[in-house]
């Protein structure tokens, strides 16, 4: 991603390796509950509207965008939850919180990362706005100073990055088939790993609630905390 920032060519790179992706993730999620050549298409026309935003969308082009990312989230956990155990990807989680911590409060290279993704319309994340709001088009940067410069905010957006949701969907999911694997059944697994999902959306909210206007926050440490203590609970009434 940082190559692709730097070079103003490798932008269409990013654009068509993010289309991929995408399209893919969809039709993994969807082909559960689906015939897969039906999850193959819909899961195209949602990336075509997704990345390339028509103009007729209007108000709609948010909503298709947070749809197309929750797809996303649950195609990824399909795939890579079966790889995890509670304690690998919990373990996976607390490694992620400390990265995304120095990320945005030491390095400061996903603020500009995010600015990248929002300025090529290809962002990958949840958004109350649209991803023009976090950035005009850039030229060619090398770091986020030179991007602070040259790019100005165009309206309010309350974002969540894609691995904010992703990593303890993972997370959520090993617990679900630890259950699975002690006995319980699907309906008895999803309701004892409920409390990993409140307690992560509570820290989030609060993570909301405390955060200032204008200001880039790493949510995966308070999301990993809240993952850590739902997962507490979980193992004390299973």
């Amino acid at each position: 991603m940082l190559l692709f920032l730097s070079f103003k060519k490798l932008t269409s790179v990013w654009k068509g390796w993010f289309f991929i992706a995408v399209w893919m993730a969809i039709s993994i999620a969807l082909g559960v509950v689906m015939e897969k050549r039906w999850a193959f298409i819909i899961g195209l026309a949602l990336t075509v509207l997704k990345v390339f935003r028509p103009k007729f969308l209007g108000f709609l082009t948010v909503i298709i965008h947070n749809l197309s990312e929750i797809l996303v989230y649950a195609g990824i956990a399909v795939l890579l939850t079966p790889l995890f155990n509670p304690l690998t990807a919990l373990s996976l989680l607390i490694l992620i919180a400390l990265y995304d911590y120095w990320a945005v409060f030491k390095s400061k290279h996903m603020v500009t990362l995010a600015r990248f993704q929002g300025a090529s319309k290809a962002f990958a994340g949840l958004m109350l706005s649209q991803p023009e709001a976090l950035a005009k088009p850039l030229k060619p940067l090398q770091s986020d100073k030179a991007l602070s410069k040259t790019v100005k905010p165009r309206k309010p957006a309350a974002i969540l990055g894609g691995g904010d949701v992703a990593f303890p969907l993972i997370f959520t999911g090993s617990v679900v088939e630890w259950l699975l694997h002690k006995g319980l059944s699907k309906p008895e697994a999803l309701l004892n790993a409920l409390p990993v999902t409140v307690l992560a959306t509570i820290a989030l909210a609060v993570l909301f609630f405390k955060s200032s206007k204008d200001k880039f926050y790493p949510a995966m440490p308070a999301i990993t905390l809240g993952c850590v203590l739902g997962f507490l609970i979980v193992l004390a009434i299973v």
